[in-house]
């Protein structure tokens, strides 16, 4: 363990008699400005873009922060048949694509080789907790 440092579990169960930090979901109208944001560079949705369709992908992000970014950023770009097909696809649990999950690994594996010896310490337990 590095001196001065927390450790912070998170999980989807309640510890009981532990302290328990309950983290609020975004709102939203913060939902929507994120995943424009992540998309388009825009907290709204541009006059060419599909309202109907972003809303249904914002509402199956669930209003968690880094399936609004991650999923965003996957779609920057991409044609609406594709965004189609993602709606799909997260309605169903399933990753916006095959490749969606490794990405997503990879770009964590990347930024996690970034950092310096002693804060990698910090995240060497993070797999040591199996799912809850």
């Amino acid at each position: 363990m590095v001196p001065t440092y927390k450790t912070l579990v998170i999980s989807r169960c309640k510890f009981p008699k532990r302290i328990v930090y309950e983290v609020e979901l975004l709102k939203e109208d913060e939902s929507m400005s994120l995943f424009c944001h992540s998309t388009f560079g825009k907290k709204l949705i541009p006059p060419t873009g599909n309202a109907i369709l972003v809303k249904h992908i914002v509402m199956e992000c669930e209003r968690l922060l880094l399936a609004l970014k991650v999923i965003g950023a996957f779609l920057q770009d991409q044609p609406e048949m594709y965004w189609i097909n993602a709606r799909k696809r997260l309605s169903r649990g399933k990753p916006i694509c095959e490749s969606h999950e490794n990405k997503l690994l990879d770009r964590i594996e990347t930024n996690f080789e970034c950092l310096k010896k002693k804060i990698k310490e910090c995240f060497s337990d993070l797999g040591s907790f199996s799912e809850d």
